[in-house]
């Protein structure tokens, strides 16, 4: 815009009186309305002057010889810019006060006193049955009881021939398991063609020893058979 029509707008502005400044620009919508003769422009090296009208009081817009002209106040939003980087973190905040203390819950019920002293127990085959187990899918079984007031945790069988990786004795674990809370069975069983040194080992956990010391402890029971039976 020229300076020429640049006073122009600012000596119509100047010229419109009281209660027409609400209708410059358009209230509402904000549209600013400005006339011009395109003869001016073209002939007036310093171009045309330009006129803003009040739609308020020129509702018949701009002269025959005039060309309108319309301004927003206000352009249309841009787009959304990027988001920003995420800015550094906070420093940590003082520990609040510590709260009032809960209330107390009820007391439970006692439960049954724990079992302690865990004792093992190795049960030598070769020793009790006066020889290794000899071949000829012969076993040997043993059924161990901890006793009375002790519970079993774990047994299990093996021969001391397992120690060579290249050994050629064949065994078999026919049986594994406890029988109940006190009682464990195993039986191994000798499927190769040499006799083997087999040994059975259990676990109890034992109530304290003062009261221990009343219990009677057997050793078990063991049967060697033939047959795989």
């Amino acid at each position: 815009m020229r300076p020429t029509g640049i006073a122009a707008i600012v000596l119509a502005l100047g010229v419109v009186g009281g209660g027409a400044y609400a209708a410059i620009p358009d209230t509402p919508g904000g549209t600013i309305h400005v006339c011009y003769d395109p003869g001016d422009a073209k002939g007036d090296e310093s171009g045309a002057d330009l006129g803003i009208i009040d739609k308020a009081r020129n509702p018949e817009d701009c002269d025959d010889d005039d060309v309108e002209l319309t301004f927003n106040q206000s352009g249309p939003p841009g787009a959304t810019g990027p988001a920003g980087p995420a800015g550094p973190s906070g420093a940590t905040g003082p520990a609040g006060p510590t709260g009032p203390a809960g209330p107390a819950g009820e007391q439970g019920e006692p439960g049954p006193s724990g079992l302690q002293n865990l004792r093992r127990v190795d049960i030598d085959f070769t020793e009790e049955f006066g020889e290794p187990l000899p071949p000829g899918n012969i076993n040997d079984a043993w059924t161990f009881d901890c006793g009375a007031g002790s519970q079993i945790i774990s047994g299990g069988a093996y021969i001391e021939e397992e120690v060579n990786p290249s050994s050629p004795y064949e065994t078999k674990i026919d049986e594994s398991g406890a029988l109940d809370d006190r009682r464990w069975r195993v039986r191994i069983r000798n499927i190769g063609d040499d006799p083997v040194h087999d040994h059975a080992t259990f676990l109890c956990a034992d109530p304290p020893a003062e009261a221990f010391a009343q219990q009677v402890r057997p050793r078990g029971f063991g049967s060697r058979g033939g047959g795989g039976s």
